[in-house]
């Protein structure tokens, strides 16, 4: 049975505000297998509590709701940033290329809702005789209700491009100096969870990051505060 077929109970202990951004995050269809795992290592995890939870700081409001959306945007950033291969030879482009149709880009909101307001407009200068001929779906459905479809669609889109850019804004990445690292995700991760708790708290939280780390992982343990301070130490004396 797929992981979003079983139900996802919540223990009590999770915050609200993080309860509701996972049974958001759950809904959402660009989330494959892998990724409704570690939502629900997240969800569920003893440690969430004890090293998460716990430890985060109560403020600024709805804070804790932020931490999961920005945990699974991590995870599935990282391939994402991988570069053109610098070799002329042909496996290297041969791997890369296996790696981007594996990892495609996120779609930019904002052309989508182009897309859609365009469509719209061909639609309204379509005749209804045109319509009734080819249109094969709902005979319910008539021209001017699919374009005012349209128009929802792309304020749809238009409204989470602007909750995407307004939670993501002034997001630094992290570099990716070795991708043949086998820890290469792990620290993009942590570093990058780092920096942007930093931001919305005031404070570095790296005992929470380290804990963050290892259910992201599904590791045993994390890499141990100390390791996350110094990766973040190490990247700003570059």
């Amino acid at each position: 049975m797929p992981p979003q077929s079983r139900p996802l109970i919540i223990p009590a202990w999770v915050p609200v505000e993080a309860r509701q951004a996972i049974e958001a995050l759950w809904e959402r269809p660009f989330l494959n297998e892998n990724d409704r795992a570690v939502l629900r290592r997240f969800a569920t995890r003893r440690v969430m509590y004890t090293d998460v939870w716990e430890k985060l700081p109560r403020k600024p409001e709805g804070f804790a709701g932020c931490v999961i959306p920005l945990a699974i945007f991590a995870l599935k950033t990282f391939p994402l940033q991988r570069p053109r291969p610098r070799s002329k030879k042909h496996v290297a482009w041969k791997n890369w290329a296996r790696h981007r149709s594996e990892y495609p880009r996120q779609l930019d909101w904002q052309t989508c809702a182009g897309l859609a307001m365009n469509l719209r407009d061909v639609l309204v200068a379509t005749s209804d005789e045109a319509w009734s001929h080819h249109w094969r779906g709902d005979p319910a459905m008539n021209r001017t209700s699919f374009a005012l479809s349209l128009d929802a669609l792309a304020n749809c889109f238009q409204s989470i491009g602007a909750e995407t850019q307004s939670f993501f804004s002034n997001l630094r990445l992290p570099p990716v100096a070795r991708w043949d690292d086998p820890r290469a995700a792990e620290r993009f991760f942590s570093e990058l969870m780092s920096d942007k708790l930093e931001a919305l708290c005031g404070r570095y939280c790296d005992p929470v990051v380290d804990a963050l780390t290892a259910v992201a992982f599904n590791l045993p343990d994390g890499p141990g505060p100390a390791t996350v301070r110094g990766r973040r130490r190490m990247r700003a004396a570059k």
